[in-house]
């Protein structure tokens, strides 16, 4: 919990670049009177490295208790920020992170874990990368590729989702053609519960 506990010391946020979009941060805090104790909050959005004041210096002898700070990042691409005290002419970094895109950060210890989107990729994952996530699904539903000695063509792969059973069943019948990759990917993040397919850990897609 970060006090300001003068009237020359106030809260700020700043970034290390110029994302595409504005980050978006709320902070939460209470202000101590001489009689009361009132909670409060303040909200907007940092666009560039020029420090904003997220909470201002408290007035008076009032004391401001810092309870808790929130940073989103709604961009295609990491972006560092850093929460600053300001104290007089002095400034201390109090956070400093690394959000990956659409990641949330509290300074209660919280970081959101990334949702996957296929929308804004370039490339898609390769029949390879496909075949290690589908082949470590655990339970009825898991898919079995161990005896394959070559790598997994799109219509492999397509056979295999569509004999899944329940809920998650991928339906390809319908299809005239032979499904992509981008909408197998597309299919794959649908999925929900134990059996869906996170391509977090691959290197080549965020």
């Amino acid at each position: 919990m970060v006090c300001l506990n003068s009237t020359s010391k106030s809260l700020t946020i700043e970034l290390t670049n110029t994302p595409a979009r504005p980050l978006q941060w709320t902070t939460h805090y209470a202000t101590k009177t001489s009689t009361q104790f009132n909670e409060a909050s303040t909200d907007g959005t940092i666009a560039n490295t020029t420090p904003v004041t997220i909470i201002a210096s408290p007035t008076g002898t009032n004391i401001i208790s810092v309870r808790e700070v929130t940073v989103y990042n709604p961009n295609n691409a990491n972006v560092t920020f850093i929460v600053s005290l300001v104290s007089g002419g002095n400034e201390r970094v109090v956070y400093r992170d690394e959000l990956k895109p659409f990641q949330s950060w509290s300074s209660l210890g919280h970081k959101s874990s990334v949702p996957v989107s296929y929308n804004d990729l370039i490339d898609v994952p390769t029949t390879a990368e496909f075949a290690a996530e589908l082949n470590a699904l655990t339970g009825t539903n898991r898919l079995s590729f161990n005896s394959l000695k070559d790598t997994l063509t799109v219509i492999e792969i397509a056979t295999q989702l569509n004999a899944l059973t329940g809920a998650d069943r991928i339906d390809y019948d319908s299809l005239q053609n032979t499904p992509t990759p981008a909408e197998i990917a597309a299919d794959l993040n649908a999925l929900t519960g134990t059996d869906r397919i996170s391509y977090n850990s691959l290197q080549d897609v965020p």
